[in-house]
């Protein structure tokens, strides 16, 4: 049986929760007509699954039509801190990234939850 999990957040948000995901990236994206209209998509990566699943990322992002960039992030508890939401709003800035531009976090609970908390305060 398969489970898929869309949450609705009250503010414009998808979360999307679901068995390989990964591989279904490219054509859910291109599927949506909201998604496929983002001007720019950025994922973070947790630096530990992409060495582990490179070749797979990879695949994924050969994929992709729509314009990206990456970021590779050291996951533990100093980054769920106020320094290391300050760490992504630089990135988030530095790669020009907008109130429309596409997130995509790769990884587990503490970067879901300081990626999460950044994006939705980033140019508030």
């Amino acid at each position: 049986m398969k489970k898929t999990h869309q949450y609705r957040v009250v503010y414009p948000t998808n979360i999307i929760i679901e068995r390989d995901i990964l591989f279904k990236l490219p054509d859910l994206i291109n599927r949506d007509k909201k998604l496929s209209r983002a001007p720019k998509y950025f994922f973070i990566i947790d630096r530990n699954f992409n060495l582990h699943h490179q070749v797979l990322l990879n695949k994924v992002f050969a994929n992709l039509k729509q314009q990206y960039a990456t970021m590779l992030v050291d996951v533990g508890s100093e980054l769920k801190s106020l320094a290391g939401v300050e760490s992504l709003y630089k990135n988030f800035n530095e790669h020009n990234i907008k109130r429309d531009s596409i997130i995509v976090v790769i990884g587990g609970g503490v970067l879901c939850d300081t990626v999460g908390f950044a994006s939705a305060t980033y140019m508030r």
